[in-house]
Parts: structure tokens; C-alpha cells; sequence
């Protein structure tokens, strides 16, 4: 999209000026939003929904720029929502796991439990420096990514980039735990 306002103010120009928006959005939003939830196609309907909230909303006047942030900021929280309701709280990994273990239809032995939290603690601490630093703050003490960047004092886009190296190398690393982790959270979602 060339222009710098946006406009769609007929409705042709309105079926065009979505269909840019998605030919230029769809696939970076799924991927930006694999970044927080491991689930692709949860992905692609929550970037579904946004878009088609966003026909629903009159975005057509503005600027490119702030369609991107608009659109951006849409689906982190789109995300976080869906984490939310799902009660896969990435701060309360530890209640998680004793839960687990109250729970009998679980079959999760105990030594399995253990191993993925001794693993992710292991992956955590591998990490460079500051890309634990900004996962922690991020995940265990609920911080935004302008909090955190005001309190490391570096850029939000440099706070995006070491949650996305953070994330990428957790999901490298407990590939092989996912079984687990598929029983942790389709036990979240059916409580």
C-alpha cells in the first residue's frame, strides 16, 4: 500500500482497500501471533476475527502507519484474551503443574511434570542475558513491552525482538515435550 492515507470510501474502493489490507497483513499477523500462542490454527482464526472486526470498523481513514499498529496491537491482545480465557497463564507455570497433579483423569506421570519444568528452567537460564531478562519480565511479572523497554531502557522493537528469540528457542527445545504440554493445556481448556 503505497499511499500514505488510506481510504475506501465507496464501496468498491472499500472491497479493495480490505482486500489490500488482507493480501498485506494476513500472513504476518498469523505469524506475529504464533509468537505468543503455539497453535497455528488458533492463529489464523483469531487473525479471522480481527479481520473481520475490521470490517466492521471504519479504519479506511487511517494512515498506513497507523493501520499497522492498529492492526498489530489488535491481535496481541486478541491473543492474550484467548490466553486468558484459556487460563494458560505462562506466570503461574508452577500452579499449573500442582494442579496437574491433583488432578486423576490427568496422566501426566509426576517425573514428566518435573522434567519439563527442570527443562524449561534450563532453557530460561541458557538464554543470552537480556533476552531471559525481558521473558521473565514479560511472562512472570506481567510487564508490557513498553514497561519493560522504559525499565531496560531499549526499544519496544528490541523488547519484540528477544520475546521472539525467547519463544522460537522454547519452542525448539520442548518439541519434544509437547505431548505434555497438549495435556496441560486441553486440561485448562475443558476446566
Amino acid at each position: 500500500m503505497a499511499q500514505d492515507k488510506l481510504s475506501g470510501n465507496t464501496i468498491a474502493s472499500r472491497d479493495e482497500f480490505f482486500s489490500q489490507i488482507f493480501e498485506s497483513y494476513y500472513v504476518r499477523l498469523c505469524h506475529y501471533a504464533h509468537t505468543f500462542i503455539l497453535d497455528f490454527d488458533v492463529c489464523r482464526d483469531l487473525v479471522q476475527e480481527l479481520f473481520i472486526k475490521l470490517w466492521e470498523v471504519r479504519v479506511d481513514n487511517f494512515s498506513e502507519e497507523e493501520l499497522e499498529k492498529f492492526i498489530f496491537r489488535s491481535i496481541k491482545n486478541a491473543c492474550f484474551d484467548f490466553l486468558r480465557k484459556q487460563k494458560v497463564r505462562h506466570n503461574s507455570r508452577a500452579l499449573i503443574l500442582e494442579r496437574l497433579l491433583e488432578q486423576e483423569e490427568i496422566h501426566i506421570s509426576e517425573i514428566e511434570i518435573l522434567e519439563l519444568s527442570n527443562r524449561i528452567d534450563k532453557v530460561l537460564n541458557n538464554l543470552p542475558e537480556q533476552t531471559a531478562r525481558v521473558f521473565r519480565m514479560s511472562r512472570f511479572e506481567d510487564k508490557t513491552n513498553k514497561e519493560i523497554a522504559l525499565e531496560l531502557d531499549i526499544s519496544v522493537k528490541g523488547v519484540e525482538f528477544h520475546m521472539s528469540k525467547a519463544l522460537k528457542t522454547f519452542r525448539h527445545e520442548l518439541q519434544e515435550y509437547l505431548p505434555v504440554i497438549a495435556s496441560i493445556i486441553g486440561f485448562w481448556s475443558n476446566n
